[in-house]
């Protein structure tokens, strides 16, 4: 073979090496790109959801903590309620001491517990979608229905048992009331709401340092929220007491002018 035939395809075969070489390599490269690219957008994506997920199971929580405090509260003006029953069952003669130690327990009827969150919950199927958690929305269930069962044999039936009593007007009407019974049951239904609400905590996940955290997030925006509001009111307030003003300057002016008219 000549020398020259040789060296033209040693050239010819390099060539195609070094363009095979340059096609893997860019064939690489475009794929580590795409990997790269779409791969961060997933891993964008699956941290943006994540984020999405714990702000929801948190605030749900927040809210199971506004009906436990609400609770808490109920506890200690019935089982107050009851241990001064008790005294004037023994010592009758302290009635009108203690008699209005009863008004907190009185004012139990007016517990109330905001249900947007419970109905976010329940009727928003994305809201199951973004959790995804089928333990965790088993115990949210059960929390709201407990709590639903907890307005009616307490707070309605305890609403009922004083209906039209002044219960601090007469022994006979203080004790027409069961409050051993309500603290009871007022202790039955806070203990299994603590529990669904620590059992929801441990399922996601979430720390008492992260709701501290957004319990002091939501009551800044709560108060900015009230703040916003008290200045609407205040702002119609002057509208309302500006138009009133200003028909009576008309009705005084049209006054003032017809006064002139005479004295001229």
């Amino acid at each position: 073979m000549d020398s020259k035939s040789y060296s033209s395809k040693e050239k010819t075969a390099g060539s195609c090496q070094n363009s095979l070489s340059q096609f893997w390599q860019s064939l690489i490269a475009t794929s580590i790109s795409i990997v790269l690219t779409f791969g961060t957008a997933a891993v964008m994506d699956y941290f943006k959801k994540e984020s999405a997920k714990k702000e929801m199971v948190m605030m749900i929580i927040y809210d199971f903590d506004k009906t436990i405090e609400s609770m808490e509260e109920n506890d200690t003006a019935f089982n107050d309620a009851m241990l001064n029953q008790a005294d004037l069952a023994v010592h009758p003669e302290h009635f009108d001491s203690l008699r209005y130690t009863f008004v907190p327990a009185m004012t139990i009827v007016s517990s109330l517990f905001p249900e947007t969150t419970e109905k976010i919950f329940s009727s928003n199927i994305e809201t199951f979608n973004t959790i995804s958690n089928v333990n965790f929305i088993s115990e949210v269930s059960d929390f709201y229905s407990v709590r639903q069962l907890f307005k009616k044999q307490v707070l309605d039936e305890f609403k009922k048992d004083i209906e039209g009593k002044n219960i601090v007007s007469s022994m006979g009407s203080l004790f027409s009331v069961d409050f051993s019974g309500y603290t009871m049951l007022n202790r039955a239904y806070l203990n299994s709401m603590r529990t669904s609400r620590d059992k929801c905590m441990k399922i996601m996940d979430i720390s008492e340092e992260d709701m501290l955290a957004f319990r002091t997030q939501r009551i800044e925006e709560e108060e900015e929220l009230d703040s916003e509001v008290a200045d609407f009111k205040w702002i119609q307030e002057i509208d309302s007491l500006e138009t009133v003003i200003n028909k009576a300057r008309e009705k005084y002016q049209n006054s003032n002018d017809e006064q002139d008219k005479l004295t001229n």
